[in-house]
């Protein structure tokens, strides 16, 4: 019996290619194309006649409803199942979804090789005002592979968040996407990855990589600078962008979480950036609280050596009921008359961040601890798919 092989179009070409430089006859194979697009049925015959010497057989079909049709019955189980399709991001050409059901024990012999054998999904914060500007022109909720790679990348390197596996699996309808029936659950992913950026900036939204094993150790990537990988020039990193880009300083953290969406009949992604900053909290044994009012009422003697103008000390009851302006402006007005080192309004809200610090410095202790603040924070951008989805039918 002769081993049996499947390709999609762009992969014929390359199979015979390597089939050539090894001085391997092609008959020793039975090759199955499957091509979606009925626009590029004659091209595929064309080249068939010419150069493949009509050996492969071409199926004008989804692969994803390969496992249904009268072709299954004539042909023996396949003995390597190659694809390239591999997105920008990884799993953004439905690679997973047209895998599923050809790599079923029921079509592939228990040693079938896949090419690739698996899939690596990556990201990271980016800064790229270019591409935001026609993003934000367009959609914040759309995915994006730019033509050229504007944008500087924040990380040392991207976060991993996800990966997917080519190999034979048990024939299960809850496992399988197919075009008769959509249980496609098991290709859903959701992530969410914190880190410290390595460099400063504004961050327009994420950028999707993919590393991906072809065979052995044979490995084809997008990263920036992989080691060991220097081709992969054709797949552009993806772009994510968020609707309000937000800064980045030293010291601070950033959370992204990111989503692999399947339904009955579509696939999406939702995304999302945090920042947070790590602040110095007194514990309650300490002399000062986090707004710096003292924890029991001050004597007069008090009030006229602290480092903070009582006027300027308000509680958050105070806030919520007064408009903060006013308030702030008020406050100043009082308090010139007992510290003439305040001018301004710009004077006032330093002396309290310095004033602040010199208290949570002098009164640190073993018992204090970090508050994680939000510094800033984008909404879930493309939610329910609403921007854009990947059809399945």
């Amino acid at each position: 019996m002769r081993p049996t092989r499947f390709l999609n179009r762009t992969a014929s070409n390359r199979f015979f290619s390597a089939l050539d430089l090894l001085s391997v006859s092609s008959k020793d194979f039975i090759i199955t194309a499957i091509e979606r697009n009925p626009n590029v049925m004659i091209l595929l015959n064309q080249k068939n006649a010419k150069y493949w010497n009509s050996e492969v057989s071409i199926i004008n079909a989804d692969s994803r409803g390969y496992a249904h049709l009268d072709y299954r019955a004539k042909y023996p189980k396949f003995n390597m199942v190659i694809s390239e399709l591999i997105g920008s991001f990884g799993c953004n050409e439905l690679m997973p979804e047209c895998i599923d059901s050809i790599s079923t024990a029921d079509l592939c012999d228990e040693k079938c090789i896949f090419i690739p054998q698996d899939l690596h999904c990556y990201v990271s914060p980016v800064f790229c005002p270019k591409l935001w500007k026609f993003a934000s022109s367009t959609s914040a909720d759309k995915l994006y592979v730019p033509m050229l790679p504007d944008m500087e990348v924040l990380l040392d390197f991207p976060k991993e968040v996800w990966k997917f596996d080519c190999k034979v699996r048990q024939s299960d309808s809850e496992n399988t996407a197919t075009i008769f029936h959509s249980f496609n659950r098991h290709n859903s992913r959701q992530c969410r990855v914190s880190m410290e950026p390595t460099r400063k900036g504004l961050t327009h939204g994420l950028a999707g990589f993919f590393s991906s094993t072809l065979y052995d150790d044979v490995v084809v990537s997008n990263l920036p600078k992989p080691p060991g990988v220097v081709d992969a020039v054709s797949w552009l990193p993806a772009f994510f962008p968020i609707e309000n880009p937000l800064n980045l300083y030293d010291g601070q953290e950033i959370s992204l979480f990111i989503r692999r969406v399947c339904s009955l009949d579509s696939v999406w992604y939702e995304w999302s950036v945090e920042c947070f900053l790590y602040m110095l909290a007194p514990s309650s044994n300490n002399n000062t609280t986090l707004t710096g009012t003292p924890p029991t009422t001050p004597s007069p003697d008090q009030k006229q050596t602290s480092k903070i103008p009582p006027s300027l000390l308000m509680t958050r009851g105070d806030s919520e009921k007064a408009n903060d302006e006013t308030l702030f402006k008020q406050s100043v007005e009082m308090d010139r008359s007992q510290n003439q080192s305040i001018h301004t309004y710009d004077d006032a809200s330093l002396y309290i961040t310095k004033s602040f610090n010199e208290n949570a410095s002098s009164a640190s202790s073993p018992t204090d601890y970090k508050v994680r603040v939000c510094t800033g924070l984008s909404r879930v951008h493309n939610l329910n798919g609403t921007g854009f989805k990947f059809r399945l039918v």
